[in-house]
C-alpha cells in the first residue's frame, strides 16, 4: 500500500509540475518544431557534441569542457579533491573582465560589449537588461548551492557563479559535489527526464548553420557526456529557432549593448568554436 502510495504521490507531483513522461523524442529537429505546437511538446535526440555553452564550448566527451574533463575525472576518482579537478583550474585561470573576454573574441572587437563586467554577461537573446541577467545568474547558483551545502558557515561563502571564476573554494567545492551526486546517480539508475524535467536548449540559427545553447542542466549534460552518453533527449526553449534576424530586432540589440555587427561577430565565435581554443592553453 505504502508502494502504490508513492507512486501516486510520484505521479501528481510530475502533474503539478508540468512533467510528462510519455514525451515523444525524435532526431529530426524540423519534426520536434513542427509538433511543439501541442501541448506535450516532442524532444529533440541531440548529438552531445552539438550542444553547446553561450560562449560556444561543446558538450563532446573529447571537447576541452572542463566541467565534462571534471566529471571525467570524477569518473575515474570519485574521491577527488576538488583542488584536483579542470573546473578548479578553470576557476583560477578563465576570469573574464568583460563579455569580450567571456566571448573568446581577440580577432574581432566586441567594442559595444566591453562595458558589460563580471559577474553577469548578457546574451544577444535576453529580454533581461544586464543586471537584472546578474541577479538571475547569482540567484540560480545561490538555489543550486544550498542543495549540496548544509553548513550555513559555508553558505556565507558561496560566491561566484559556476560559469566562470573568480569563485570561492566553497562554491568549487559545491560544484564538484553536485557532479559527484550526479554521476553515482547516473551509475545506478540511468538517465531519466522526467524525474527533474527535460534538460533545455536554446536554438539559434543564421543563414547557414544551426547552434544549441544549454539553457538549464548543465550539470547533467556534463555528467551524461563523461559517462558515454552520445545523444541525449532535450526540450527546444524557445519551441522553434531564434534566427540572427530576431536577436537584431530583439532588446538586447535595440536598447541593449549588443549591436547587429556584434551579433554577427557572435555566430562567427560559435562556428569557429574560438573558446576551445583558448581552454586548450588554459588547462593544458
Amino acid at each position: 500500500m505504502t508502494e502504490i502510495f508513492r507512486k501516486n504521490l510520484k505521479s501528481l507531483y510530475k502533474k503539478l509540475i508540468g512533467i510528462n513522461d510519455d514525451l515523444k523524442v525524435y532526431d529530426d529537429v524540423n519534426i520536434v518544431i513542427l509538433n511543439s505546437v501541442r501541448s506535450n511538446r516532442p524532444l529533440y535526440n541531440i548529438k552531445m557534441e552539438d550542444i553547446i555553452t553561450s560562449n560556444g564550448i561543446s558538450y563532446s566527451n573529447e571537447s576541452m569542457n572542463p566541467f565534462v574533463m571534471t566529471c571525467k575525472e570524477l569518473v575515474k576518482n570519485n574521491e577527488l579533491h576538488y583542488k584536483d579537478s579542470s573546473c578548479y583550474k578553470f576557476y583560477e585561470q578563465f576570469q573574464p573582465k568583460n563579455a569580450n573576454e567571456y566571448f573568446f573574441n581577440d580577432k574581432m572587437e566586441f567594442d559595444a560589449l566591453k562595458h558589460i563586467k563580471y559577474p553577469g554577461f548578457l546574451p544577444p537573446w535576453s529580454i533581461m537588461n544586464s543586471e537584472q541577467y546578474t541577479k538571475h545568474l547569482v540567484a540560480t547558483n545561490r538555489k543550486e548551492d544550498r542543495r549540496v551545502i548544509k553548513s550555513k558557515k559555508e553558505r556565507n561563502n558561496l560566491n561566484g557563479v559556476n560559469l566562470f571564476g573568480p569563485v570561492s573554494e566553497i562554491k568549487c567545492k559545491a560544484e564538484i559535489l553536485r557532479y559527484k551526486s550526479l554521476i553515482k546517480s547516473l551509475k545506478q539508475k540511468g538517465y531519466d527526464q522526467s524525474l527533474a524535467g527535460p534538460i533545455q536548449v536554446i536554438p539559434l540559427k543564421n543563414q547557414t548553420d544551426e547552434y544549441f545553447i544549454i539553457r538549464n542542466g548543465r550539470h547533467r549534460v556534463a555528467a551524461l557526456s563523461a559517462l558515454g552518453y552520445e545523444k541525449i533527449p532535450v526540450q527546444l526553449s524557445p519551441s522553434s529557432f531564434i534566427d540572427e534576424t530576431i536577436l537584431k530586432s530583439g532588446p538586447a540589440c535595440k536598447i541593449g549593448p549588443w549591436s547587429e555587427t556584434s551579433i554577427d561577430s557572435y555566430f562567427y565565435i560559435l562556428k569557429n568554436r574560438c573558446g576551445e581554443h583558448h581552454l586548450k592553453n588554459l588547462l593544458s
